[in-house]
């Protein structure tokens, strides 16, 4: 069955890259995550996709075929309800891949399936402790709320798995990610560590490791710290639940559609590491554990993030909303003015558009500004080069 599965997808997944490729401007569809790494579960696994388009000087010289191309890829998910997730590259941002996102290029790079067109060509580079601790928190912080309210173990044990992957690499028990959870398992395995049934603890517990290995200790509430809170820069509504210790029983609010769930090691990872914007807007008893103001490089490697144009091209590909790729720009050009500056004055406006931008609008008239104005952020971040870790001014928030 579980071999009928993969094939199963497989097929469907070249199905899938054969229509892609009618469109012009694709070069490359290649299958990503699941399906590439032949763990497909039947009914439950996604097809997630990778395409890379051809080069455009300016990189939005095909803005009216990559919006045929986003609508075409939303038509396809509609139809086929397994579909996806799809990243959009071209050359140059192929290229920078392995600068902006080493954990998720190593992995790609070894076990994208190629479906159409030429090879993926990603640099080979080593991925950084910081790197890894990244990726740990994006399986937390997206991850985890939605496997909580559902009750679902064996989700929450797939992500137990995928959070070891990134310990283990962090802490040179692997090179690079492995490519499969079976390898987690048998990583995890051979270190000594078990996976309990419940594996919500064992998740915050690796978190805990690689806090200790990286940042300073923190303090602990001694219960559960329940704030709402607009993270940036999407500004969504969150309710962010601070637990005690990672063991302890949930509260209510850990089940609300808009839920944070984390402890204060996981919590701080995800300011140093994921996304430094959020510290503006922590809840002063929630900063009061010591979570601390992220210094010049995590700020300078969120921009260099929110600079990639594969992130520009995330409407109809990964998510249908047209206003987060500008408040991520917003956020950008803010940072590298901060380190221009050497110290944080204000807070930038990330006010949505209201009403947000319709799929054509966002292509023909916001995304060819926001590629222009994301040139010039990394241009100006390759000026200022290698930054030293701490601003020397605190920030005033």
């Amino acid at each position: 069955m579980h071999n009928f599965s993969n094939a199963a997808y497989r097929l469907l997944a070249r199905g899938v890259a054969s229509v892609l490729a009618s469109s012009e401007i694709v070069r490359t569809v290649y299958a990503r995550r699941s399906v590439a790494a032949g763990e497909v579960s039947f009914g439950r696994s996604d097809i997630d996709l990778g395409i890379v388009i051809r080069a455009a000087e300016p990189a939005w010289r095909d803005k009216e075929q990559l919006l045929l191309l986003a609508r075409l890829y939303h038509w396809l998910k509609i139809t086929i309800p397994i579909v996806g997730e799809c990243t959009v590259h071209d050359p140059q941002g192929l290229r920078l891949w392995s600068r902006i996102d080493p954990y998720r290029a190593s992995i790609d790079r070894r076990a994208g399936l190629l479906l159409h067109g030429p090879p993926l060509e990603v640099a080979v580079t080593s991925v950084p402790e910081r790197e890894c601790a990244r990726r740990l928190i994006f399986w937390i912080e997206k991850f985890l709320p939605p496997v909580i309210r559902r009750r679902n173990k064996r989700n929450l044990r797939k992500i137990a798995l995928e959070i070891w992957n990134a310990w283990a690499c962090a802490s040179g028990l692997v090179s690079e990610p492995l490519l499969t959870r079976r390898e987690a398992a048998i990583s995890m395995a051979a270190a000594g560590e078990s996976l309990p049934e419940d594996s919500l603890a064992q998740c915050f517990h690796i978190a805990a490791q690689m806090h200790r290995r990286l940042l300073l200790p923190l303090d602990h509430p001694h219960t559960a710290l329940v704030q709402s809170m607009l993270l940036p820069p999407a500004l969504r509504r969150r309710v962010l639940v601070v637990l005690a210790h990672e063991a302890c029983d949930l509260p209510t609010e850990a089940f609300d559609p808009d839920s944070l769930i984390c402890t204060p090691e996981a919590l701080d990872l995800y300011v140093q590491f994921v996304n430094p914007f959020a510290f503006a807007r922590l809840p002063e008893p929630v900063r009061n554990l010591g979570i601390r103001t992220p210094g010049r490089i995590e700020f300078a490697d969120c921009c260099r993030r929110y600079t990639d144009r594969m992130m520009l091209r995330a409407p109809g590909f990964t998510k249908m909303d047209t206003t987060e790729p500008a408040q991520r720009a917003a956020a950008a050009r803010f940072g590298l003015e901060c380190l221009r500056a050497g110290e944080f004055r204000d807070e930038p406006d990330l006010t949505p558009t209201t009403p947000p931008p319709s799929l054509s609008d966002y292509y023909r008239d916001i995304y060819p500004q926001l590629c222009a104005d994301m040139a010039g952020v990394w241009r100006g971040l390759e000026e200022i080069g290698p930054v030293s870790p701490r601003f020397g001014v605190r920030s005033v928030y």
